[in-house]
């Protein structure tokens, strides 16, 4: 690695560690999820989780099973195995039968029509293969292990301030020199570019509007309303 790089990259990771903690301590425009708290009274809302899959034969088997192991009433759990080349197919057909069918699996073995890049369109699938009973759709990441909660807690806290839609950083757990380095180094910059306060402070202003891709929460009306995943079919 040239030494510039590394300067830099260690640079910009000081930066954003600097500035997470001092945000922590003011709660700068952050929510934090505790997974603790006590759950909300009444029925939750029925939720669709909805998980693009490709090559995740390493991680798909633990992302799946904390996704089945939800603590949700009523939810279903839909996975679309997109062309991958390796066993991910055959994992979560076994997932399913060993769980009652759930997940549901699509398997996705053609190319994605004209205009559209393949994440998006798998999305845009999903979807559109959610049950209509579902008040809510989570797209989240086939790489993500989820707490037990982590659904209803983004569906409490949603109630809770009015939202329609919710999106969380999780962890990002690093166990290579390479990823801790340069993976702090990608939050870093997200985090300068896309700061909590003006996110959460200004969520109707389109040049501060972000998501995490690795988990949101949206109200399926709004969903359908924004026709779907069209709008960013080639992000």
């Amino acid at each position: 690695m040239p030494p510039a790089i590394f300067i830099a990259s260690l640079v910009v990771l000081a930066v954003w560690t600097l500035q997470f903690r001092k945000s922590l301590r003011s709660r700068n425009g952050l929510h934090v999820l505790d997974p603790g708290r006590p759950g909300a009274s009444g029925d939750q809302p029925a939720c669709s989780i909805l998980v693009p899959a490709r090559n995740e034969e390493e991680i798909i088997g633990s992302s799946i099973r904390s996704l089945i192991n939800q603590e949700l009433k009523d939810f279903e759990l839909i996975v679309l195995n997109d062309n991958s080349t390796d066993r991910t197919g055959e994992i979560l057909d076994q997932l399913a039968r060993e769980n009652s069918g759930k997940p549901r699996v699509i398997h996705g073995r053609e190319d994605p029509p004209a205009g559209w890049f393949g994440k998006p369109w798998a999305l845009q699938r999903l979807g559109e293969a959610a049950r209509r009973e579902s008040e809510w759709l989570l797209f989240t990441d086939a790489d993500c292990i989820h707490h037990p909660r982590s659904v209803a807690l983004a569906l409490d806290f949603a109630a809770e301030h009015g939202a329609d839609m919710v999106s969380l950083f999780p962890f990002n757990q690093c166990d290579t020199f390479t990823e801790r380095l340069f993976q702090p180094s990608i939050a870093a910059l997200t985090g300068l570019r896309h700061d909590p306060s003006s996110v959460n402070g200004r969520p109707r202003d389109p040049e501060t509007a972000f998501a995490n891709g690795q988990f949101i929460l949206v109200r399926r009306s709004v969903w359908l309303a924004m026709e779907g995943w069209e709008p960013v079919q080639i992000g």
